[in-house]
């Protein structure tokens, strides 16, 4: 079953390519509500949520700046980073309740803990853990060699490991990235997809399900056995056309406990996300006079492409 998710002509989402728009949509656990940053009438921008049974989204006051909304496993929290710091605030709106001075997280675990990454590319750093009501965080991975960032982790069933992609180049080429799983018990790591990122469990069984990733602007799924923490048989694309980060390699999507997929479709003729971040549509900046007359203004080669 598919359907598409009508915001309105009054609705605008955050320019992908720039990094806040990665991960700008999240559902929740229970696959019955959405939340996503977005700005109304040329106004600020900020969360609104929407529950998939009613035809109309609401704003969250007091979100306006706020970046990368993530649901607690209740789905009755969402938390965000603003300002260098994360933040929650009730789905039913009211007060914003400080949470931790450290930035960027990816997961709320089902035992209260928060796994923060931040993506530094020229000197990144491994996952970090701290508690969802606030404390100081603790280490979860280390940079193997070679690697460069620790980014996009999500907490498995049970809480006794974490996803994330780990990258290996300094322009965070998904070619080179990996998805991995770290135990929290003693902290190893095995390598479980190369060349894909932002990896979500969806769960078939009480010990089995699916691996979703990115590649680019395709999402693929492959079984994944959750007690040995291994993958079984060949990945399959399950729904492509989405729009992407080429900088991370990572799509704009997130699914449910209940296998509920949201994502962002891309553009036609190439993605505004793609653009920016040194994709496959080249523009650049140009002059335009009083007459309608175009002439690009040159540059050097070598920094980001510009959007016109």
């Amino acid at each position: 079953m598919r359907l598409d998710v009508d915001l309105g002509p009054e609705i605008s989402l955050h320019p992908v390519g720039v990094g806040e728009a990665l991960l700008s949509v999240t559902i929740s656990p229970d696959g019955t509500r959405l939340v996503y940053l977005a700005s109304f009438a040329g106004g600020p921008q900020k969360f609104f949520t929407r529950k998939l049974d009613r035809p109309n989204a609401t704003e969250l006051p007091g979100t306006e700046g706020a970046l990368y909304p993530l649901f607690s496993p209740d789905g009755q929290w969402v938390l965000s980073q603003f300002n260098g710091k994360l933040n929650r605030i009730s789905v039913e709106g009211g007060a914003v309740i400080p949470t931790s001075d450290r930035d960027l997280a990816s997961i709320w675990g089902e035992h209260g803990s928060i796994a923060i990454g931040d993506l530094g590319v020229y000197g990144g750093s491994g996952l970090r853990l701290v508690p969802s009501n606030g404390g100081a965080a603790k280490p979860l991975t280390d940079l193997a060699s070679g690697e460069t960032d620790h980014y996009f982790p999500q907490a498995l069933p049970g809480g006794k490991a974490v996803l994330f992609t780990a990258y290996r180049d300094p322009e965070a080429d998904v070619g080179k990235a990996s998805i991995e799983v770290v135990s929290l018990a003693d902290r190893r790591r095995k390598t479980l997809v190369t060349g894909g990122a932002l990896a979500r469990f969806v769960a078939t069984s009480n010990a089995a399900g699916h691996l979703l990733y990115s590649h680019k602007g395709t999402v693929f799924a492959i079984p994944f056995d959750l007690n040995r923490l291994e993958t079984r048989g060949p990945a399959v694309p399950v729904v492509d056309g989405l729009a992407y980060e080429k900088f991370t390699g990572g799509a704009i999507f997130d699914v449910s406990r209940t296998g509920t997929l949201v994502y962002r479709k891309a553009s036609g003729g190439g993605d505004r996300a793609t653009a920016f971040r040194g994709g496959d549509r080249v523009t650049t900046i140009q002059w335009l006079d009083a007459a309608g007359k175009k002439k690009p203004l040159l540059a050097k080669p070598g920094t980001y492409e510009a959007l016109t």
